[in-house]
């Protein structure tokens, strides 16, 4: 992931997990929110 672009979306008002959420739809979609949990390495609840 690039660092850069991922503190440009985070300057926009994104969190880190949505900016981890985002990135993971781009690479593979649809998904559900256990896929998503899975790829970006984050909580399930916070998909």
């Amino acid at each position: 992931m690039d660092e850069t672009f991922v503190m440009d979306l985070m300057s926009l008002g994104f969190t880190e997990y949505e900016v981890k959420v985002y990135l993971s739809l781009l690479g593979d979609h649809p998904n559900t929110g256990y896929q998503i949990s899975k790829q970006a390495g984050i909580p399930r609840s916070m998909v």
